[in-house]
């Protein structure tokens, strides 16, 4: 019997007071200068990460993938459904089998949790799109690096570290920020936006939340390889961020 992996995804979110497998990490805002994010336990016939897509990935051109991918949805919501539509005909219950992929990933919803994310596309009203921040890279790939050596998940670095004290060793973020993480065996930025967008059990979809959040301007991308999961990406949001 073919194999199969599951995804998480991990995110968080603050406000300034005055929030195969694939893993999302996250947390609805908070109001106050603290994160929280909880990953969803792998189910138990996730394979490792050897039996992932053996094509070589350039995590550079992934994240400027992720970016334009963010951007594209972020500008019209609407417009990106075709993207989620075109998932509906590789569900065979809730395994899914993309293009490129050697094995199928096992979801929590299946093709259900895709249409209400069609559903919640055709009614978001578009938010401004975000520039790049170094710094926020910088910040980003502080959590990316730190993972691909310890093969952790979440938001909560080896040192100690969250989301808001590695953008501030780069800079100072204003109002808020945010931060998504993607886990698993995708091949483009547009399967993370994808992944993050269906937010496949989760619930409260906070890592869509995060991707429309209507106060951010700018944003920190970084992928790279996760011992686990073969890839990761983490994108770190905020109203405004000055970069040392």
């Amino acid at each position: 019997m073919e194999g199969a992996m599951n995804r998480t995804a991990l995110a968080a979110v603050v406000l300034l007071a005055a929030c195969a497998p694939p893993i999302r990490t996250g947390s609805p805002p908070s109001t106050t200068a603290t994160t929280s994010g909880t990953a969803a336990p792998p189910p138990a016939t996730s394979t490792p990460a050897s039996s992932a897509p053996t094509t070589a990935i350039d995590y550079r051109r992934l994240e400027r993938e992720v970016l334009l991918e963010l951007n594209s949805v972020r500008a019209n919501p609407a417009g990106y459904v075709a993207n989620l539509s075109a998932l509906l005909p590789l569900f065979n219950g809730n395994l899914i089998k993309k293009p490129g992929m050697s094995v199928s990933i096992r979801t929590n919803e299946g093709a259900a949790a895709v249409r209400e994310a069609i559903a919640a596309l055709q009614r978001q009203a578009p938010v401004p799109t975000l520039a790049l921040s170094s710094g926020m890279s910088a910040a980003a790939a502080d959590l990316a690096n730190d993972q691909r050596r310890t093969g952790e998940l979440g938001h909560t670095g080896s040192d100690g570290s969250n989301p808001g004290s590695r953008l501030n060793a780069h800079g100072t973020w204003q109002q808020s920020y945010s931060e998504n993480v993607d886990y698993g065996p995708f091949l483009s930025g547009r399967d993370v936006i994808v992944d993050l967008l269906v937010d496949d059990g989760v619930p409260g979809r906070g890592h869509r939340h995060n991707i429309f959040d209507g106060s951010a301007r700018v944003v920190g991308v970084s992928c790279g390889p996760h011992p686990k999961f073969r890839s990761m990406c983490v994108i770190d949001q905020a109203s405004g961020y000055v970069s040392r």
